[in-house]
């Protein structure tokens, strides 16, 4: 079976249909920071069918932060565009979290908190030498941001701002951990066995008669996608023996099951990553970048305007 048939989804793709599934969540979000239906409400059903489809979100943002890092020619200007964008959302949301109708954005956790921690990450990791031993401050942030999240969890007060804090912690570290470490350490081997040849970004195949692109694109992508299954498969398994650590699972209901597990799902999209950039004019990077600030702003309002 060819399975270049099935790489259907370049990164342009990939990044509408992440947008879009991140759309979906904070809806459901904000329906149930609004409305706080009860179980067997329709609205509940609404919350749990939105939530639960916009968990595969975050793992496609965790593996464009991975690949970016791995493939950008200016690791610093892309680590800059994470920073900014954390200052400019923790600002709105410190500010406007203090106006009535919009007091429920102090409320959500900062996602890029976490993929700014990633960004770090790597940065520091390529800078090697002395500047590795600063990636454990990315990291105690995360894990921080996790052990607070446990606290709150089991009803003890912390007195930080829920938004100063990572949205992923602990969980969404492993699956960065995995999704950039583990490709890396793939075409570490192939470059030992002279199956791969690497100038930075670029890679080229001394041997295409034994190994070619596309069987190193299905082995990235199934690596990947296994990357995302293992890490999602071990914290719930981990979360259902031990509850009290949570790791960011929400219950739903009496099901024993969370939002955050379904994002194992996002697996089954990366098996269908081409690896190519796709569509990528100037005005789509600025849409991408700014899509979250901006449509959080949207939802606020919208929600704030139908409360009154």
């Amino acid at each position: 079976m060819n399975a270049k048939r099935f790489q259907i989804l370049d990164g342009f793709s990939l990044k509408v249909l992440a947008l879009l599934l991140m759309l979906l969540d904070h809806v459901g979000a904000f329906i149930q920071m609004t409305y706080v239906p009860v179980e067997g409400n329709p609205l509940y059903v609404a919350v749990i069918v939105l939530r639960a489809i916009g968990r595969l979100s975050f793992p496609l943002f965790a593996f464009f932060v991975a690949e970016g890092m791995r493939k950008t020619h200016d690791r610093g200007n892309y680590l800059l565009r994470f920073a900014i964008l954390f200052v400019l959302v923790l600002i709105a949301q410190a500010g406007l979290g203090q106006i009535p109708a919009f007091a429920s954005l102090s409320g959500l956790a900062q996602p890029f908190g976490d993929l700014l921690s990633f960004a770090a990450i790597a940065y520091l990791y390529e800078k090697g030498g002395n500047w590795r031993f600063l990636i454990a401050v990315p990291a105690v942030y995360l894990i921080g941001s996790g052990v607070l999240n446990i606290l709150s969890v089991n009803g003890i007060q912390t007195y930080v701002p829920v938004y100063l804090l990572a949205q992923y912690n602990i969980m969404g570290l492993a699956l960065f951990l995995a999704l950039y470490f583990l490709p890396k350490a793939m075409d570490g081997r192939l470059v030992g066995a002279g199956l791969l040849a690497k100038d930075g970004a670029e890679v080229s195949f001394p041997r295409p008669e034994s190994y070619g692109p596309e069987a190193y694109r299905r082995h990235h992508n199934a690596l990947n996608a296994a990357a995302v299954a293992a890490v999602f498969a071990v914290l719930w398994i981990v979360s259902y023996l031990t509850p009290l650590l949570g790791f960011s699972f929400e219950p739903l209901g009496q099901t024993g099951l969370s939002f955050e597990m379904y994002g194992i799902l996002a697996a089954f999209f990366l098996l269908l990553y081409n690896g190519r950039r796709g569509y990528h004019p100037k005005w789509w990077v600025y849409f991408e970048w700014s899509f979250f600030p901006v449509h959080i702003l949207l939802l606020a309002a919208v929600f704030a305007l139908i409360s009154l």
